[in-house]
């Protein structure tokens, strides 16, 4: 079943402790991570790392890494969802001495751990806002992760769709880490096109139906234009988006999306920025979010 409850922060640690550690057992966490970063939970689940090993530190040399190696092979993380309960445990030497569960925090073996003792209390280790914290993951990073995906895919095959709405030039633009573009599509749809245009389109999109159902949900207005950059290899390295959208008619936002991005067998990377001013009023949104996802 998919999960409904928000996710806790064992979710959090689960990612930042798969995406830091890099082991020979890489490529079979490689559709957990994936799982985790669109917060989809279909069945339970338990993740077990013990003894994380790091192959290279760019900021160490081969002997502080073996160093830093014989620290982290006492240490271990276990953690489990099941969709009702999410528990997190730390260990040092398969002692437990920091749980979290459903974000309360025990603490059971800090006055052993700790020289002399501590007076150290859950107050102090308490996590706060619990709830701007899962309403982040569920409203914003989950969501972000999935679309960047399904919209890498709409953005690819706009070029097509609109081609008579197009027009080529050259470029030379290098951005590192994303590659030199040297060809740049221009897309300009007229606001009286755009709705006849799009509700024909978005059904025949080749990508995920979480997606295609997420631009389903949108009105636009205006002008629409969109800015496809390739490199020599026909590869998409960046999209520029400019227009006016919102999931009524009531929640119009002037929409900005300045993105850099990279796919290949091996890695996703990413890079944007958007800014969602509304139309009338004052709000706005701004997100900046990198990804590198190898």
């Amino acid at each position: 079943m998919r999960r409904k409850k928000s996710v806790s922060t064992a979710i959090l640690f689960v990612i930042l402790f798969l995406s830091a550690f890099y082991s020979r057992a890489a490529a079979e966490i490689t559709g957990i991570l994936d799982t985790l970063l669109s917060g989809e939970m279909h069945t339970p689940c338990a993740i077990t790392i013990v003894s994380p090993e790091y192959l290279q530190l760019a900021q160490y040399d081969s002997d502080r890494v073996d160093s830093l190696n014989r620290l982290l092979k006492h240490f271990s993380i276990c953690v489990e969802l099941d969709g009702n309960t999410d528990r997190t445990v730390f260990s040092i030497d398969q002692y437990p001495f920091y749980t979290i569960t459903d974000a309360s925090i025990q603490n059971p073996a800090y006055q052993q751990l700790l020289p002399g003792g501590s007076d150290l209390n859950d107050a102090d280790v308490q996590i706060e806002n619990e709830e701007d914290f899962t309403l982040f993951l569920d409203s914003r990073f989950f969501h972000i992760n999935r679309l960047l995906d399904g919209m890498y895919e709409v953005f690819r095959q706009s070029a097509d769709i609109f081609k008579d709405f197009s027009s080529v030039s050259s470029a030379n633009l290098n951005f590192t880490g994303y590659g030199r573009g040297v060809r740049r599509i221009t897309i300009q749809l007229p606001s009286d096109k755009v709705q006849e245009l799009f509700s024909v389109s978005f059904p025949e999109l080749e990508t995920d139906d979480y997606t295609r159902g997420f631009l389903e949900k949108l009105v636009f207005q205006g002008n629409q234009k969109i800015i496809l950059l390739y490199d020599k290899e026909d590869h998409l390295i960046r999209v520029n988006y400019d227009g006016i959208l919102g999931l009524s008619s009531d929640q119009m936002r002037k929409v900005s999306v300045v993105w850099k991005c990279f796919r290949d067998d091996h890695c996703r990377k990413d890079s944007i920025v958007l800014k969602t001013p509304e139309v009338r009023g004052y709000d706005r949104e701004n997100i900046t979010y990198e990804r590198n996802y190898t």
